[in-house]
């Protein structure tokens, strides 16, 4: 059951991973297109591409701690049995 869990932790990692790195290369795909045809918006998609160097990897770390921590409470809640309390 344990081996069952790391494979969908890995999985979604690996999902956030690639959906991240696709976020930030779209941006600055988008930034080298627009400097390319001088369009008046261009140094604002730079920044936005910087600033999402640092943001998008940071967001995707904290989503992942927090799928984490709800995971982890679904694991203990599962592993109580009604028999096991004391009253």
């Amino acid at each position: 059951m344990n081996s069952k869990r790391e494979q969908k932790s890995r999985q979604v990692k690996r999902i956030m991973a690639i959906a991240g790195l696709l976020i930030i290369a779209a941006l600055y795909v988008i930034t080298f297109v627009l400097s390319f045809m001088r369009m008046p918006g261009s140094e604002r998609w730079l920044m936005a591409a910087l600033a999402s160097t640092v943001a998008v990897p940071a967001l995707i770390w904290i989503y992942l701690w927090i799928y984490r921590l709800l995971n982890k409470d679904q694991d203990t809640s599962q592993n109580q049995h009604p028999n096991n309390s004391k009253l």
